[in-house]
């Protein structure tokens, strides 16, 4: 990672964290297009497109085990690829996305985009990586990139 303290990745995985628990409404059966499955730890599921391999999508999933994003909620995560822009997607509380903050305060957007280019530099070799903060279909409701 670029130099950014262990602190401000804390604070960026909490920030997250908090989104993504207030979010977790997906149906118990996900549908087909969200790919392929990779469950992991927690009973979190990575799913992942045909637009990228079973190797990126592990390399994404370890990358977030490692910097313990998902400790306590299993979450649901998609990767998929367009043209040379990793996406990465997860369920997200859109009253928490959408609330006004102070410009001090780090919100999930932002945290989002923080995210996502530590992704880019430590998972996908500098490569352009969105991490979109998603309804409970994955349908985009706001994106932070890299």
């Amino acid at each position: 990672m670029r130099n950014v303290g262990k602190e401000k990745i804390t604070a960026v995985v909490l920030i997250l964290l908090t989104v993504v628990l207030l979010g977790m409404g997906c149906s118990s059966k996900p549908p087909a297009q969200w790919g392929k499955v990779l469950k992991y730890g927690n009973g979190g599921s990575l799913f992942y497109t045909s637009d990228v391999t079973e190797e990126e999508a592990r390399r994404l999933r370890d990358y977030l085990l490692k910097i313990k994003t998902f400790q306590d909620e299993p979450p649901i995560v998609q990767l998929a690829r367009k043209g040379d822009v990793y996406q990465v997607r997860m369920v997200a509380d859109k009253e928490v996305i959408e609330k006004e903050l102070p410009p001090e305060v780090m919100g999930p957007v932002e945290a989002a985009g923080q995210l996502a280019e530590d992704i880019s530099e430590e998972v996908f070799n500098g490569a352009k990586v969105e991490w979109h903060l998603c309804d409970d279909k994955l349908k985009t409701l706001r994106i932070g990139s890299y």
